[in-house]
Parts: C-alpha cells; structure tokens; sequence
C-alpha cells in the first residue's frame, strides 16, 4: 500500500507493549552494543534471565514470558558458564 507522510502519521498508533517497561519493548528489534569487554552478554542473560522467570529487572516487574536468546559471538561452553552464574 502506496500512502502519503501525513495520511500515515494521521493513523492513530497502538500503545507500545513493554517485556520490560521503558526498556525492552515487546516487539521490533533491541540492539545492546558497546565497547569490547564491558559486561554486554552478562547484562543480556541477565534480562533473559529475568524474563524467563518473571523476575524484576532493574527494580520493573516483569511477567514470565518465553525468551529466544541467540548468541553467535563466542562458543557455546562460555556463554553457557555465565548463564550458570546467573542461575
């Protein structure tokens, strides 16, 4: 569908559904980047951790949901290690 700027900022917009509120929307994409060595797959698992059991997060309450963590920048057995840490 072909639509003009302003017909499309004239649709109202649905609410944005948070996984963890005012940090991880529901849906779209969440990129988490930073320099090298400064925890960023510590605080990944960290919020996989929390959603995956319902936990708070950084003081949020979030709800138990199904988490999908896909790690590709390193072997399987050092993730797997910090994961252990977190349980």
């Amino acid at each position: 569908m072909i639509t003009t700027i302003d017909d499309y900022l004239a649709e109202p917009r649905p609410p944005v559904r948070w996984t963890i509120p005012l940090v991880l929307p529901e849906s779209g994409v969440a990129l988490l980047t930073g320099a090298p060595k400064t925890r960023k797959t510590f605080l990944a698992l960290q919020i996989a951790h929390a959603v995956s059991h319902g936990e708070t997060f950084l003081g949020a309450p979030v709800p138990p949901q199904r988490v999908y963590y896909l790690q590709l920048d390193m072997p399987e057995g050092s993730w797997r290690e910090r994961l252990e840490r977190l349980a």
